[in-house]
């Protein structure tokens, strides 16, 4: 019976994935949304570390969590850690995201050096949310069956 508008989102990495999956299949009311992290073309080539050594993968769906919008910085790698059997995949984690997230947290304002681009894709797909929920909202007042 909650009456105001929510977004629910999730990582865009395997423990995300998995909970967006099964958050999709409840019967949620209108006034509730699913979202995922956004898949960025920059995660479709990232630096990653296995057993297998250093190479590039995808990380979107897999290890791409918040702290990945970020700015990462060139040198920028994710390591694989648990696999996940529902997903045939393994999770990935950035490293030094704790360092990544308060260089963040240290920004006084928009501009300088500090790429936004990522984060900003992320503030995007929330904002279209809203407005197609309030867009619903006002649709649903004119309904008159």
């Amino acid at each position: 019976e909650i009456q105001n508008n929510i977004i629910i989102l999730y990582d865009n990495d395997a423990e995300g994935v998995l909970g967006f999956d099964k958050t999709m299949e409840l019967n949620l009311p209108e006034n509730m949304r699913v979202l995922k992290l956004p898949d960025l073309e920059e995660f479709r080539e990232f630096r990653t570390l296995g057993p297998a050594g250093a190479e590039c993968a995808d990380i979107n769906g897999r290890a791409a969590a918040i702290e990945c919008y970020l700015d990462v910085g060139p040198d920028a790698a994710v390591r694989w850690t648990n696999y996940k059997k529902e997903l045939d995949g393994y999770h990935g984690v950035l490293v030094g995201k704790r360092d990544v997230m308060r260089r963040f947290l240290r920004q006084s304002k928009v501009g300088g050096n500090y790429d936004f681009t990522k984060i900003s894709a992320v503030l995007e797909t929330i904002l279209a949310e809203c407005a197609a929920m309030r867009g619903s909202a006002r649709l649903a007042k004119f309904d008159v069956r």
